[in-house]
């Protein structure tokens, strides 16, 4: 009983509302201003919805936000693996950390009180996002013609060194006005219109390619498996890393268990912090290697854990072949709750095999299993080199996480 209540308290404080991207949202339809972009852009995995199949079309994006769109729709990467973070205001274990460092040459920070600031939290305005889109696409300040801001009624709002910017990107038809013939430079952007934006901006999505993240660092592979309290079964959960920056953990607690997706930045070769979202708040949870077998995790103004690997027979010197799941575990047809993302995976091998996606198009490729563990493993997609994570919960269910897409599937 004490596993069980110490396990809902934990889980509860963790209990995301983590997004992942989706084809089609149940408050964007197709009647929507916006339908294609919105659409468009969460398929190539550029943005994303929420848990419950929502967009939220009419709320305001972050700075952080906007800067993790652009690394998307960019395709930019970090230069460094450890970050430099120059802003007073982000932390270098923040999760949006590497996106603001990747996209800061397009969207700056400022100097407040002589500090260097980003202000991440604050609502990105429309002046902000179409200098920072104008940008990343590489347009020359030289080419602006100034004249495309005379048409608006408050061009004076507009802060004088956007104002080249403003102007290109209205001259390209990236953006327009209000039917008053005003800009509204200083109101934040709307979800909705954050998608628009760069959907105009690639050719209405024509020139945008599939966000592709560089796989998984390494470095963190050492953290990947499963984990037990030493000495007790007071902890036990399982971690899978999706990408270079997202991945999934399970809680267990008599034979059940509760995935959270989580971000996580790496500051150090023996540590990373895994960063959750509990609806406005956020959760940082710290794990240390102590050696290779040996974790220490902590709850940020929370409990601390030393745990243990736990190799699938119980032996700390099995090896890595009896420490992993049986491919057949996969074999199957499995769907969404939603019925409208499938996949059917045959194995031809211990570690090869063909998945089949069933939804408008039937398409079938070969992969080979690159990584696994007792819940979970990674595997490797057709020479696109993409990468795939498969957790199973019970015999029936798992979770499917590929990039920014993630779905819960039940076997049909």
């Amino acid at each position: 009983m004490r596993t069980k209540v110490i396990l809902i308290i934990l889980c509860a404080m963790l209990i995301s509302s983590v997004s992942y991207a989706s084809p089609s949202f149940k408050d964007v339809g197709a009647d929507h201003w916006a339908f294609q972009s919105i659409n468009d852009l969460a398929i190539k995995g550029i943005i994303t919805g929420y848990a419950d199949g929502s967009f939220k079309p009419s709320a305001t994006i972050t700075r952080a936000e906007l800067a993790t769109i652009l690394v998307r729709a960019g395709g930019l990467k970090a230069e460094k693996d450890e970050f430099e973070i120059e802003y007073s205001d982000v932390s270098a274990d923040a999760w949006y950390a590497a996106n603001i460092e990747a996209a800061e040459e397009y969207l700056i920070g400022d100097i407040r009180d002589g500090k260097h600031v980003y202000e991440p939290e604050r609502e990105a305005t429309r002046e902000e996002m179409t200098t920072a889109v104008v940008r990343l696409l590489g347009y020359s300040l030289v080419d602006s013609k100034l004249a495309y801001v005379d048409r608006f009624n408050d061009k004076d709002e507009i802060w004088a060194g956007f104002i080249p910017y403003v102007s290109i990107a209205v001259e390209k038809g990236i953006i327009s006005g209000y039917k008053d013939n005003t800009f509204r430079p200083k109101v934040p952007v709307s979800r909705a219109e954050a998608a628009y934006i760069i959907w105009k901006a690639y050719g209405e999505g024509t020139k945008l390619q599939a966000y592709r993240p560089s796989g998984v660092n390494p470095q963190v592979k050492k953290f990947e498996g499963d984990w037990n309290t030493i000495g007790s079964d007071e902890l036990s959960i399982a971690l899978s890393f999706a990408d270079s920056s997202n991945g999934s953990i399970t809680f267990f607690s008599e034979g059940e268990g509760t995935t959270r997706l989580f971000t996580y930045f790496q500051n150090k070769t023996d540590s990373i912090v895994i960063h959750l979202e509990e609806n406005e708040k956020t959760t940082n949870m710290i794990l240390a290697l102590q050696d290779d077998n040996t974790v220490n995790l902590e709850v940020v103004l929370g409990n601390t854990y030393t745990l243990k690997r736990v190799p699938a027979n119980g032996d700390s010197t099995s090896s890595a072949a009896e420490n992993s799941l049986d491919l057949k575990a996969f074999e199957g047809e499995w769907w969404d709750k939603d019925k409208v993302f499938g996949f059917e995976i045959k194995a031809t091998g211990p570690d090869s095999g063909t998945i089949e996606y069933i939804d408008r198009f039937s398409i079938t490729e070969l992969f080979t299993v690159v990584s696994s563990n007792t819940k979970s493993i990674v595997i490797q997609i057709g020479d696109s080199k993409k990468e795939v994570s498969l957790t199973l919960f019970t015999q029936d269910t798992l979770m499917y996480i590929d990039g920014s897409f993630t779905h819960d599937m039940s076997r049909k």
